[in-house]
């Protein structure tokens, strides 16, 4: 079963936005799709961490909008082929 945290389930009950039933269904899918997944309160919204590591967080809007921040992040490479056009 997917780990929720219980300040995620109690943000989403006191959340007023019109979006809400559509929040909530995106939840449970997210957290269906992988046991690791958890979830947090991050930037005032709920937001998934698998590995320890945010992949994907709600950025709840004023009125009826919503957006999913898809976490990509960064790694340094080990190899300079990015750089290959510069020289």
């Amino acid at each position: 079963m997917p780990r929720r945290q219980d300040d995620v389930d109690g943000f989403m009950a006191a959340l007023d936005h019109p979006l809400k039933d559509g929040v909530q269904r995106l939840r449970a899918a997210i957290l269906a799709s992988d046991p690791g997944i958890t979830e947090v309160v991050k930037w005032n919204a709920p937001s998934f961490r698998y590995a320890d590591v945010d992949r994907v967080t709600f950025r709840l809007q004023p009125g009826d909008r919503l957006q999913l921040v898809l976490h990509r992040g960064a790694a340094v490479r080990d190899d300079d082929a990015d750089f290959r056009f510069f020289r």
